[in-house]
């Protein structure tokens, strides 16, 4: 998947991380991560956020789960990422916990 022409802060990042999910499975994500920030990938905020919209309208609400609880892992002070959240909890269905995701610490 070309990430270039769709706005991506780091679409080198966005290329890579698509094609390890593809290659070894979201069961593998926080592995995947690690692995691609201690080789120096850059991760950003709307990169992530992004992402987990798009999979949010594809209706893969377990996977846009997934990355937007990372966003909020490693942006933890934008208000944002934990609305992002939340609105995926809704919209898998999981109210109580999309209000208890809007609680920004």
């Amino acid at each position: 998947m070309s990430w270039v022409n769709i706005g991506y802060v780091y679409p080198e990042t966005m290329d890579k991380l698509y094609d390890q999910l593809r290659l070894k499975g979201w069961s593998h994500t926080g592995l995947i991560f690690r692995k691609m920030r201690r080789n120096g990938y850059q991760f950003s905020e709307p990169d992530l956020n992004n992402y987990g919209y798009t999979l949010l309208k594809q209706r893969k609400f377990n996977c846009a789960l997934v990355m937007l609880k990372q966003n909020i892992n490693w942006f933890p002070k934008n208000g944002s990422v934990y609305d992002s959240c939340a609105e995926a909890f809704m919209d898998a269905g999981h109210k109580n916990v999309a209000k208890k995701t809007t609680s920004f610490p």
